[in-house]
């Protein structure tokens, strides 16, 4: 699952490069390396929709952010 994972946000941002980890810290993006929250080995739906969803929303934000438009 993880491995999938990664892969397919990888693919939505458009960066190969990026590294991704999976962790009990705060999800986010910090240069190449994105952090998303831990699955247990168990994955209960909610870890797994909660990793998908933060995957998939910081995978479109690498994508499609504007930084020149922002704030």
């Amino acid at each position: 699952f993880k491995k999938a994972l990664a892969e397919a946000t990888k693919t939505m941002a458009h960066f190969s490069d990026l590294n991704i980890t999976y962790s009990v810290d705060s999800a986010g993006v910090s240069g190449d390396v994105m952090r998303l929250p831990q699955v247990s080995r168990r994955m209960s739906h909610d870890e797994v929709s909660l990793a998908r969803g933060t995957a998939d929303a910081l995978a479109l934000n690498i994508r499609y952010h504007d930084s020149k438009r922002c704030c």
